[in-house]
């Protein structure tokens, strides 16, 4: 399902930097960085789409990992810490920013539909939620479109912007993705009333500290 969707919004995203490329007339030392973005988006979609599908299924081989890979809490603990300001590059910073804002708003739009799923997975392999890993969490989808990306070298202004376009064009429309899923499980006595119960309890899973 995920696949089938994330073709479309290549295309979308070409459409897209190719009218940024014409309106904005953005050049850097003579290049122009938002049409060298969507040569890149037109010719790899297939192989980004491909890069994020392997990542998200290399998620389900540990759905309760012992180590945390949670690269952006590693980078606000990082970002927190004074003595490693300095070792925290620009790119860095603005990726990690443009990442959490679409992760935040992810995770605020669909938080019933995610802890849902969290907890009826966690049911079905017996683990606690507070420990599992979703492979589709909008932290997980956003981390692997992220690294798909990478070998594309698109410039960092425009990365940006593609990371925006992804939380409000991909990001956004996921209960289409996550409601029938919840269904599914729903139906198969997978904690059929746990929406009730987050309703009731505002959340049945440990809250993070920031």
């Amino acid at each position: 399902e995920l696949e089938r969707a994330l073709h479309p919004f290549m295309a979308d995203l070409n459409a897209y930097l190719q009218d940024l490329s014409s309106r904005l007339h953005q050049q850097l030392g003579g290049r122009n960085w938002y049409f060298e973005a969507a040569v890149a988006i037109r010719r790899k979609g297939d192989a980004i789409v491909a890069r994020v599908i392997k990542q998200l299924q290399s998620y389900f081989q540990d759905l309760t990992p012992r180590i945390s890979d949670d690269q952006f809490a590693q980078f606000a603990k990082k970002r927190d810490s004074v003595d490693d300001l300095d070792i925290i590059g620009t790119r860095e910073f603005e990726d990690y920013l443009a990442i959490d804002r679409m992760v935040t708003a992810g995770q605020e739009q669909h938080r019933l539909g995610l802890e849902a799923l969290t907890v009826r997975t966690a049911e079905l392999i017996g683990a606690d939620p507070n420990k599992l890993r979703l492979p589709v969490h909008v932290r997980q989808i956003s981390r692997a479109f992220q690294q798909a990306l990478r070998p594309e070298d698109i410039a960092p202004n425009v990365q940006t912007q593609i990371f925006d376009y992804f939380a409000d064009r991909f990001i956004r429309q996921l209960d289409g993705y996550y409601e029938p899923l919840n269904e599914m499980l729903a139906e198969a006595d997978v904690r059929p009333r746990v929406e009730a119960e987050i309703r009731m309890k505002g959340s049945l899973l440990e809250q993070e500290d920031d």
